[in-house]
């Protein structure tokens, strides 16, 4: 557990992780072990593996109030919000002298809209401690942009600045300040400042876990050889099946796609709004669904599978195993959209599972989509290829190319929502995206989101406010900085092949 601990300090968390596990699986396991562990879990955003589990953690370790704010959390997600205002109460009233339950109060509270009690929860703990990175992100990240006094801003940053001077800070608040302070310069039109902290942190970031582009090229290029007009002519046997029990073809299922920082939380938030759609969110089950279809065990090992060769009743098996965990979290509601980025690599294997399905890819300006992965803090290199300008070049250009082959090549339609479109005439595009969706129209659709409905991704704040156009073009004052990414999205990768 101590090993685990020390790797979490230092920024491994891959490694962390597997030290926590095992030792909060131990007997009697100490409580800071199991808060590590959980911690970790939940900034790799694989919180829902351990859910069912929360209740008897609380239980065992009862004075925890870090266990208790997660709880709180998962039961917010499964509808139980007294419940949960029960568990608030239960970590405030165990550590009241700490900013760190007012902060994750607060960040659950910008994710659900609720920003005037955030803003007063994360204002407290930055009167308990001025210097605690998390607290300064969370006000950046959740009032930033928004806050009309320039003098509070300044502040804030001035926080920041004095924050990062401390001596021994760890790499991982290191990094936090620096995104934080990026955000909030660039909220104050301060370019050229802002640009600093974010490229010195990403040059940082890139340093430890960097990745080369080849690789986004070669994975690009097998799904275009694998999934062909020939494959999938001979999957019509799969693709024409009935309907049987529980696999339903995907009727009900919305898959949307694209690059990070597009406009999935904002399409899935309008989709939503008319009652008939369940917004998932970002899901992990695509790479479960994956994994089945291309590995068995056997006698213990694992065996890999060449998809040319899976079964209809492997595709069956799999389609009712996703639809049935999807039934669970959609509690009668229709339809249910899955708004993952990656879905995009998976969209050949999607279609046989679920030929009925939805399938729709939103697309932004390379520049502002690239350069507003570069200011974004995906914690703990989650998306790696996003801390360097020229691999963002990269990988937008391999998943343009790969989202060409599936329009040319999927027997489905893919409906593409253009973030400029959908920002300059948002009833007509909204009126398409319903259509497509098969829903029936309703002017709720048109309604910017006021509700509690959870936003666990970077958009949450912004995607609460009214449709606007500040984002277009947001690259323009930072031209100078960006000639890698430029030349990287030169490059053609229209015919991808595998790099030697």
């Amino acid at each position: 557990g101590n090993l685990g601990l020390l790797l979490q300090r230092i920024g491994q968390p891959a490694e962390a992780i597997k030290y926590l596990a095992t030792a909060a699986g131990q007997k009697q396991a100490r409580t800071n072990i199991i808060e590590a562990w959980v911690r970790e879990l939940n900034l790799l955003a694989r919180l829902s593996e351990v859910a069912i589990t929360i209740p008897k953690l609380v239980r065992d370790h009862p004075n925890s109030a870090y266990l208790h704010c997660i709880n709180a959390c998962v039961l917010e997600d499964s509808g139980q919000f007294q419940a949960a205002e029960e568990a608030w109460k239960k970590a405030q009233s165990l550590d009241f002298s700490s900013p760190d339950v007012l902060i994750m109060r607060g960040e659950r509270q910008i994710s659900s809209g609720n920003t005037d009690a955030a803003r007063t929860n994360i204002d407290a703990a930055l009167v308990i401690n001025p210097h605690h990175s998390n607290a300064l992100f969370a006000w950046v990240s959740g009032f930033a942009k928004y806050e009309k006094d320039n003098t509070i801003r300044e502040r804030i940053l001035g926080q920041i600045k004095g924050s990062l001077e401390r001596p021994n800070i760890t790499f991982l608040d290191w990094s936090t300040l620096h995104f934080a302070a990026g955000t909030i310069a660039d909220a104050m039109k301060l370019y050229d400042e802002a640009f600093h902290f974010y490229d010195t942190v990403n040059k940082a970031v890139w340093k430890r876990y960097s990745i080369s582009p080849d690789r986004y090229i070669a994975a690009a290029a097998e799904i275009k050889n694998t999934y062909t007009p020939e494959f999938f002519e001979s999957k019509q046997a799969t693709i024409n099946r009935e309907p049987s029990g529980d696999d339903r073809l995907g009727e009900g299922l919305v898959f949307i796609a694209c690059m990070p920082r597009s406009g999935t939380t904002l399409t899935e938030q309008i989709l939503s709004r008319g009652g008939l759609v369940k917004a998932g969110g970002e899901r992990q089950e695509i790479d479960q669904m994956a994994a089945a279809a291309t590995r068995a065990v056997f006698d213990g090992k694992t065996t890999f599978i060449d998809i040319n060769d899976i079964t209809v009743d492997r595709i069956r098996q799999i389609s009712s195993i996703h639809q049935k965990r999807i039934d669970k979290i959609a509690n009668g509601v229709p339809l249910f959209s899955d708004k993952t980025p990656r879905n995009y690599y998976h969209f050949g294997l999607l279609y046989l599972l679920f030929p009925k399905a939805k399938f729709i890819n939103c697309v932004r300006n390379p520049m502002d989509t690239c350069l507003s992965c570069y200011f974004n803090y995906f914690q703990w290199n989650s998306v790696k290829y996003s801390y360097d300008l020229e691999a963002l070049g990269v990988y937008y250009r391999t998943y343009e190319a790969l989202m060409k082959h599936w329009h040319e090549t999927l027997p489905v339609k893919i409906f593409d929502v253009v973030y400029e479109d959908l920002t300059n005439t948002p009833e007509e595009i909204i009126r398409e995206l319903v259509s497509f969706c098969d829903l029936p129209w309703d002017e709720t659709y048109l309604i910017t989101d006021t509700g509690n409905r959870m936003v666990k991704t970077a958009s949450a704040a912004q995607v609460r406010q009214p449709m606007y156009r500040s984002s277009v073009e947001r690259w323009k004052p930072y031209e100078k900085h960006l000639l890698p990414l430029l030349n990287a999205l030169d490059a053609d990768y229209t015919h991808l092949t595998s790099p030697t």
